[in-house]
């Protein structure tokens, strides 16, 4: 069993499987319901956790170059052979200089907001960044990631 929901498209339907491993779908014709459409197999594998990531990482150190041209916060399912879309829909950014809290704000989206970008210019080599509350929305679901921190790398230039 499973929940199927119709989507804005009359003709698309979202299944929700309630276990791993094979999944029957069965279409019946709605003027006589004891006939039978179509029926079809499907592969039911369970969708690991999404991770957050920016410029391609998860946390560690980034230089501020990097940072400061990056758009947002990205979020992908790692070890995944499908593609199962998912979308950061908000997160909290905190910086800290020598263990004070420099800047603190939430964004109510993906995108990095102008202030945010103005931080990301003012920032110093061994600044740390903790992007956390981050939520998403995916595959038949909601919820928050796992919080991400990132270093400010000395710059070599």
């Amino acid at each position: 069993m499973g929940k199927l929901e119709k989507q804005e498209n009359n003709c698309t339907y979202f299944i929700t499987p309630d276990s791993t491993g094979k999944a029957i779908v069965t279409i019946f014709s709605r003027k006589k319901p004891n006939k039978k459409l179509g029926q079809t197999q499907f592969r039911v594998k369970h969708i690991p956790e999404p991770v957050a990531m920016i410029s391609g990482k998860s946390g560690g150190e980034i230089s501020k170059k990097i940072l400061e041209v990056q758009i947002g916060i990205t979020s992908t399912i790692l070890n995944m052979d499908i593609d199962a879309r998912v979308v950061v829909t908000g997160f909290n950014m905190t910086v800290y200089r020598n263990n004070q809290i420099l800047f603190n704000q939430y964004c109510d989206s993906a995108r990095f907001n102008d202030k945010m970008k103005r931080m990301f210019n003012d920032l110093n080599p061994a600044d740390r960044i903790l992007f956390s509350n981050i939520s998403y929305k995916g595959p038949g679901k909601t919820g928050n990631l796992q919080p991400i921190e990132f270093i400010i790398a000395d710059s070599k230039e």
